[in-house]
């Protein structure tokens, strides 16, 4: 069992949901959507306190119900990633009516509709701005948020979730690869700074991922499906749960000695191409 560091004794306020130092905190933006429920259950299930952060209301309270339902400890706190002031009250708010935050996991996302892909000269400049600011600049805001806490505490995890469009280049989507790749290379960087203070910043680079939004983009049409799968040799675009794996697994003790570190879970993609192809 955790010990509670003898400088943090005494500042939990009796009404704070989270008060045994046996569990963890783990933050999860985009806690409402296909990975991120995942992930909030994942975490739950192996005893973490799972807090979704989402902007929606609707999916974000869901998975709380979900998850409290099957005896398992999740709460949902809105949070908008547009919203600089936001991100960093909704750190405020954690630290101080649930408990300090040992994990955070960006995963919140974005990325262009199919009608949207086009060459780099070509597509709708709001569209890019959005998508590099949810992809990249509001995970960058988290870390700043989180990372002084746990500096102060001498310990915690960050994990980011990327993309194989970080790891080899995707047509026809600049900013969406742009910004993925951008969130390795800040996983590497981050980690050479905050090692010294006990903390791991590692990556973990799904590819294709089986969900309501996959299937009305590529696999409900069986010419795109054949064209998504000819690229997996696995055979099959991956489940949700199947990222979780890999997160729960670089944010555990057993990963004790690693970070800067992108786990490429992809079915095999980016160990070839069988041939050059476009989503359209």
């Amino acid at each position: 069992m955790a010990v509670m560091p003898p400088d943090m004794q005494g500042i939990f306020r009796e009404e704070r949901i989270y008060i045994n130092m046996s569990e963890r905190v783990v933050v999860i933006t985009g806690g409402g959507g296909a990975i991120g429920s995942a992930l909030a259950r994942g975490f739950a299930k192996q005893g973490d306190f799972a807090v979704i952060a989402n902007r929606s209301e609707k999916t974000g309270l869901a998975v709380e119900r979900e998850i409290t339902g099957l005896g398992y400890k999740a709460k949902f706190i809105r949070l908008d990633l547009s919203d600089s002031r936001d991100i960093v009250d909704f750190f405020k708010t954690v630290e101080t009516e649930i408990g300090p935050v040992e994990v955070l996991i960006n995963n919140a996302g974005t990325n262009f509709n199919a009608d949207e892909r086009k060459p780099f000269d070509s597509f709708i400049e709001e569209k890019h701005d959005m998508i590099m600011t949810v992809d990249l600049y509001a995970l960058i805001g988290c870390c700043r948020a989180v990372l002084p806490y746990m500096i102060e505490r001498g310990r915690g995890n960050i994990l980011n979730i990327s993309s194989i469009a970080g790891v080899t280049a995707l047509r026809n989507q600049a900013a969406f690869v742009g910004a993925k790749a951008a969130v390795i290379g800040l996983t590497r960087a981050l980690a050479i700074d905050y090692a010294q203070y006990g903390i791991h910043v590692n990556c973990v680079a799904p590819g294709s991922v089986m969900f309501e939004g996959t299937k009305a983009l590529f696999y409900n049409d069986p010419v795109r499906a054949e064209r998504m799968l000819s690229h997996i040799p696995a055979g099959r675009p991956g489940e949700p749960e199947e990222i979780t794996g890999p997160v729960l697994f670089l944010t555990s003790k057993d990963a004790s000695y690693i970070t800067g570190h992108t786990l490429v879970a992809d079915g095999g993609w980016t160990a070839g191409f069988t041939r050059n192809f476009s989503y359209r």
